[in-house]
C-alpha cells in the first residue's frame, strides 16, 4: 500500500479521483475543484494523496471485475483518495474514500494502519453524531480502529464562506495518540483547513 501525494492540478491521477471525491462527499463536505485545485501546490500541510496498491494487496484480484482492472496504473491499482493535514504535534485526518467496486478489501483500514505505523503523533478527525445505524456503525468502524471520542460540541466550519444558512455542521471529534491540547487544536483546524482556504474561491 502506498499514499502518493498529489502536488499539481496536473496530475493525472487528479482527473481520475476527482470523480470519486464528488460522488462520496457531499458538495457541503468538501472543496471545490478550484479550491482545491491551488491548494494542492500552495497548501504545505495539507497531503491530497491518491492510494495505490498492488494487485497482491487486494484479495482475489484476478476474479474481480473488469471495471475494477481498469483502475490499474503501470503495475499498481488506483484504489481511491486520502487526504490529511500535518501540523506537527498532529494530524487531522480530512477525507478517505475508495472506488465502490473495491470496497469491503479493508483498503480504509489498511490506510489507517499505515498512519498507526509511521505517524505516532496525536491524530485527529470529524464524525457525525450517532444518529442512525450508519453513523454508529462509522463510529465503531474508528473506534475499532483505535479512536476516542475526544469532543462532543464540536461546530464544524462550513468549506464556503459561512451564511446565516449555512454556519456550519455540529459534529464529533475523534482521535488516537496522546491528546494535547485538544481546544488549541481545534482552533488550528478551523483556522487552516476552512477559513483561510476561502480566499483561494475569490
Amino acid at each position: 500500500m502506498e499514499l502518493h501525494r498529489i502536488t499539481s492540478a496536473d496530475d493525472p491521477l487528479l482527473e481520475q479521483l476527482l470523480p470519486l471525491y464528488e460522488s462520496a462527499f457531499p458538495e457541503e463536505e468538501r472543496r471545490t475543484r478550484k479550491q482545491l485545485s491551488k491548494m494542492l501546490s500552495l497548501t504545505r500541510p495539507m497531503y491530497f494523496n491518491a492510494i495505490l496498491a498492488t494487485p497482491d494487496d487486494i484479495k482475489d484480484f484476478e476474479a474481480l471485475a473488469e471495471d475494477t482492472r481498469a483502475l490499474l496504473v503501470d503495475t499498481r491499482i488506483l484504489c481511491g483518495l486520502f487526504s490529511y493535514w500535518d501540523f506537527d504535534s498532529f494530524y487531522y485526518l480530512e477525507h478517505l474514500a475508495t472506488f465502490p467496486q473495491l470496497r469491503n478489501h479493508r483498503i480504509g483500514g489498511k490506510v489507517l494502519t499505515h498512519m498507526e505505523q509511521h505517524f505516532p503523533q496525536l491524530q485527529l478527525l470529524e464524525v457525525e453524531p450517532p444518529t442512525d445505524e450508519i453513523t454508529r456503525r462509522r463510529i465503531a468502524y474508528y473506534e475499532r480502529n483505535g479512536f476516542r471520542i475526544l469532543n462532543r460540541d464540536y461546530l464544524q466550519p462550513p468549506y464556503s464562506r459561512p451564511s446565516d444558512e449555512n454556519p456550519g455542521f455540529p459534529l464529533w471529534i475523534m482521535g488516537r495518540g496522546t491528546a494535547g491540547n485538544i481546544e488549541e487544536n481545534i482552533r488550528t483546524i478551523h483556522q487552516e483547513v476552512y477559513i483561510a482556504p476561502y480566499s483561494l474561491d475569490e
